[in-house]
């Protein structure tokens, strides 16, 4: 495709009278579908109904339950957050590697980690989410047409929308094509917000076509397809509306019944006059609202109704277990309990293995891989020896301090061994550090940068004492065998 050319192809925009009524017929079944939830006896009960259940949930649904409710907030930040900030290892494993020193300049330079993180929060809010790569090879707005590799082009910026801001304009329908089914056209809806003098907000909205290759799509759970999947919050939406009511009620049960109401019941053969009853609903006022604390009355007897506060811990309980069993997420780790006493060791075993299945399964495979790929193949990255690299992501192990000193016990009586048998002269000491020890490239790299100044080990001296510096022509412990 030359530099220039609009798409032109077999894509799924209606143009026929008949397609938009296959297109209507289509959404229609769908609303059909979403207006039975929760029907029973042949639709004399409706469960929804009378739970006060949204039937039809919409982006706008789970962007204002992110915004506005504490629970759908925490549910779509803490995985990907969790993910991010433990970020992996991307390497081809060659030493002083220009392929991962380009990744390196290139993930500080557009903080890409924290960039990920809005982007995996925008997936999760609807269907999909977009990263929209900004190159310099147009000269105007126009960004439908595909970015051919140049020795010219440059990543300008990375922009992540939702399923929201960047509808899919147009689907390749020719089944010959290795991309069919697949996003051709993207319109993005690009809003720019401020306040003016007079105190408004002003919005405007630019649409613009985008070519797919310019675009990074993210999907997590999809079903029938790769370009829809599953919001983060539809499964859960009801139990998360539960919780609103329980507290909600359990609050507004407090401010009702904390203060209990009062009572005035005139005595035997006495009767309110209007006089009487202006003074006493004059006083009832002021009590109420704190500007007196005792009530001056005759003929009438005053008392306390009875009122009952329950506590709402057990109710919410059983919402937040519903919650943790769908997503996965241990309970006191969701609620935040983890930074106490309260988190058990299989809960923090059980959300590590969580976030490390996520990371191989998830962040990876969609977002990282299809970047740098993309990258490379546009020359914004060094190509890796061999056309291959790995993401290597930390493994995630919760340990006492206990635990942490016996380890480090065990690796210095592993690398004492080590040095006084003389291993290196048969294992180089690199391999030993990164398959015996688990070391990573750069922990590795930077043991040989320090290991001139460490003690002078051999096995006639195994503790290094004794040594006089300028008596130290060579340490054992160098690349390769020892001379």
């Amino acid at each position: 495709m030359k530099r220039g050319n609009k798409i032109n192809t077999n894509s799924i925009i209606p143009k026929t009278l008949k397609q938009l009524h296959t297109f209507e017929s289509v959404i229609q079944s769908r609303m059909n579908y979403s207006g039975m939830l929760g029907e029973s006896y042949g639709g004399n009960r409706d469960l929804y109904q009378a739970l006060g259940y949204d039937k039809k949930l919409t982006y706008q649904s789970y962007y204002n339950m992110f915004k506005r409710e504490d629970i759908g907030k925490t549910l779509i930040e803490k995985l990907p957050k969790t993910c991010w900030t433990n970020p992996p290892i991307v390497t081809d494993e060659q030493p002083d590697s220009a392929f991962e020193n380009s990744f390196e300049e290139f993930a500080k330079k557009y903080s890409l980690y924290s960039l990920l993180f809005r982007a995996d929060k925008l997936m999760g809010l609807g269907v999909y989410g977009v990263l929209f790569l900004g190159f310099n090879d147009v000269k105007s707005s126009d960004l439908s047409t595909e970015v051919l590799s140049s020795a010219s082009l440059e990543l300008l910026y990375m922009q992540p929308y939702s399923s929201e801001a960047a509808k899919i304009h147009s689907v390749e329908m020719d089944a010959g094509n290795p991309r069919f089914g697949l996003p051709l056209l993207y319109q993005i809806s690009v809003q720019n917000s401020y306040n003016s003098l007079q105190g408004t907000t002003v919005i405007n909205t630019t649409p613009i076509l985008v070519h797919y290759s310019r675009i990074i799509h993210l999907v997590e759970d999809p079903l029938e397809n790769l370009i829809e999947g599953t919001p983060r919050l539809e499964a859960i939406y009801n139990r998360i509306q539960d919780t609103r009511k329980i507290l909600g009620g359990s609050a507004e049960m407090f401010w009702r019944n904390g203060v209990p109401g009062k009572v005035a019941k005139a005595e035997k053969d006495y009767t309110l006059g209007q006089t009487d009853k202006d003074d006493l609903q004059k006083q009832f006022d002021e009590y109420e609202n704190n500007l007196r604390r005792w009530l001056t009355v005759q003929g009438v007897e005053v008392s306390n109704l009875e009122t009952a506060i329950q506590d709402p811990k057990s109710f919410l309980d059983s919402q937040m277990n519903i919650i943790s069993i769908v997503t996965g997420i241990p309970k006191r780790i969701l609620m935040g309990s983890e930074r106490g006493e309260l988190a058990s060791d299989q809960d923090q075993d059980a959300w590590n293995d969580l976030i490390s299945n996520r990371q191989e399964e998830q962040c990876g495979p969609c977002f990282l891989r299809p970047l740098i790929d993309k990258l490379i193949e546009y020359g914004i990255l060094d190509t890796p020896h061999n056309e291959t690299y790995m993401i290597n992501w930390p493994i995630l192990i919760s340990i006492g301090e206990k635990d942490k000193s016996e380890i480090a016990l065990n690796r210095a009586r592993t690398v004492k061994e080590y040095v006084i048998s003389g291993s290196e002269m048969v294992v180089p000491v690199d391999i030993f550090l990164k398959n015996e020890l688990g070391y990573n490239q750069a922990q590795i790299a930077e043991i040989d940068r320090l290991r001139p100044d460490m003690p002078y080990l051999s096995p006639d001296n195994p503790e290094g004492e004794n040594i006089v510096e300028e008596e130290v022509t060579e340490p054992i412990m160098t690349r390769g065998t020892k001379k």
